[in-house]
């Protein structure tokens, strides 16, 4: 699917194939509640003043970039994670497989949990700390935690 959604908010989007890479942008003023797709592309992004959660049985690799809000968002991707994220809320990541190289992950709050099952090869900062960190191995990764880190 590619294309482009706006609205004030949104409680579920649901695609079951794939948000095909470079086509789809999902700009949402208030809160988007879910996202649940096959696969996410690259260049697709998704740009909400709060987000729920985003869950792939795929790869997630959209840029997503999500407003300051107290309510923590979580994303599933079922295999690789990429794109360049931006999150001004509380924030937890597991990744099936990789976290790809150059990609970019940023909480100017906290990563409650960050689990990557294969390789971290992209970038993560979080402001405020990364409570839990659990990765398969790290390749020319970095890491930057404002505070603590586990």
């Amino acid at each position: 699917s590619t294309g482009s959604i706006q609205a004030r908010g949104l409680t579920t989007l649901t695609i079951p194939g794939d948000i095909a890479a470079g086509g789809a942008a999902i700009n949402i003023t208030g809160k988007l509640g879910a996202v649940t797709a096959g696969n996410i592309g690259t260049g697709t992004t998704i740009n909400a003043g709060a987000l729920g959660t985003v869950r792939t049985t795929g790869d997630e690799l959209a840029n997503i970039v999500i407003g300051l809000g107290s309510v923590a968002s979580t994303i599933t991707a079922g295999r690789d994670f990429g794109g360049h994220s931006s999150f001004q809320n509380p924030l937890s990541v597991t990744v099936g497989r990789n976290m790809v190289a150059g990609s970019t992950l940023a909480a100017s709050t906290t990563i409650s949990k960050l689990t990557v099952k294969g390789d971290v090869a992209g970038a993560v900062t979080a402001d405020r700390g990364i409570t839990s960190l659990t990765a398969g191995s790290l390749t020319n990764a970095v890491i930057t935690s404002g505070f603590a880190l586990g």
